[in-house]
């Protein structure tokens, strides 16, 4: 729909102090947010500290941009899949904040927790798409490091998340279990947003649709190429026919695993339950937006043609939770 939300750049001198300004209260929100778990006063090493990061940091910024409007001639292009994914980090870790002080965990660990899911994710996501669609990045291998454009595997983010958390856990030794149980309402969170992302850039898209729910995806984007039928790797020129907003169905999805995931917890006591529940939602979820998917995930699965890979390996994970739920469920004493 939008591959680009916005251009940003060159930036004329006035635009710097308005950086500062920015960034100033961007931090001190922060300081605050950190220090509400043990209130201090500010000293005069904070104030210094707080003034030099902002100005530093807008410096930077500023620096930046211009410098690449100089070399290419073109602005920074702010694409809808980054800001939206940058939105979903940022949501998942106001909930974990939220989540988190019950249990004296403050703000930094929280942002240290969504930096190791998000690198694991990404990492883990990528590598399964590239390995999924190997065609799109024969003409230009560089472009597999190019995340911001979209192009992320479901599956591999839930695992390569899995083993973000594991060294974050094993790090601050905690017990892997409850802090997966913790981490997924965050998790399915910043799903639902990132997945706003893949509908505003035109990837993850459904098949063609000839209903009042069809959507025309812009030039430029994976969908719109796919829906004109164009060999791997040709840009779209042109607007792409009607398909199915999967993507939006997904983030629906999300929102609903968000919201079961944090209304259920107390029903899952035991370390582990919650985060194998929400494995089972997740597989449930891929499992029907596949009926609408295209694209590389909705090819069929060898073994049982009547399912597209994704949903075999969706199945997959649904039949585990299932029966790993089903046999470590607490029994009740005889008699």
């Amino acid at each position: 729909m939008r591959p680009v939300l916005f251009e940003f750049g060159p930036l004329p001198w006035w635009a710097l102090p308005l950086l500062v300004v920015v960034l100033a209260a961007f931090l001190g929100l922060w300081s605050w947010l950190e220090r509400r778990e043990e209130p201090r006063p500010w000293t005069s090493g904070d104030w210094l500290v707080w003034a030099a990061s902002s100005l530093i940091s807008a410096g930077i910024i500023f620096w930046l941009v211009n410098w690449h409007h100089a070399r290419t001639g073109q602005p920074v292009l702010i694409r809808a899949y980054g800001a939206m994914l940058l939105v979903g980090l940022v949501a998942g870790i106001a909930w974990a904040v939220y989540a988190g002080r019950p249990r004296g965990w403050g703000p930094t660990m929280m942002v240290d927790l969504a930096l190791y899911l998000l690198v694991g994710g990404l990492l883990g996501a990528r590598l399964i798409f590239v390995l999924l669609e190997p065609e799109l990045f024969r003409a230009s291998p560089g472009s597999m490091l190019r995340v911001w454009e979209g192009g992320l595997s479901f599956h591999g983010g839930l695992l390569g998340g899995g083993v973000g958390a594991y060294l974050f856990a094993r790090i601050h030794r905690l017990s892997f279990l409850e802090l997966a149980d913790f981490a997924m309402p965050s998790v399915a969170l910043g799903y639902a947003f990132t997945r706003i992302g893949c509908f505003l850039n035109g990837c993850c898209f459904g098949g063609l649709c000839d209903s009042a729910l069809g959507v025309r995806f812009a030039p430029g984007s994976e969908a719109a190429a796919w829906g004109l039928s164009l060999p791997p790797g040709q840009v779209a020129t042109t607007w792409g026919p009607p398909m199915y907003p999967t993507q939006l169905l997904m983030s629906f999805l999300g929102f609903v695993i968000f919201v079961l995931l944090v209304s259920l917890a107390r029903h899952f006591p035991r370390a582990g339950h919650l985060f194998i529940f929400s494995l089972a939602l997740f597989g449930a979820e891929r499992f029907v937006a596949e009926f609408w998917r295209a694209g590389a995930s909705a090819r069929m699965f060898a073994l049982i043609p009547a399912l597209t890979e994704a949903q075999a390996f969706s199945l997959v994970m649904i039949l585990f939770a299932v029966l790993y739920l089903v046999l470590a469920r607490p029994r009740r004493a005889e008699g």
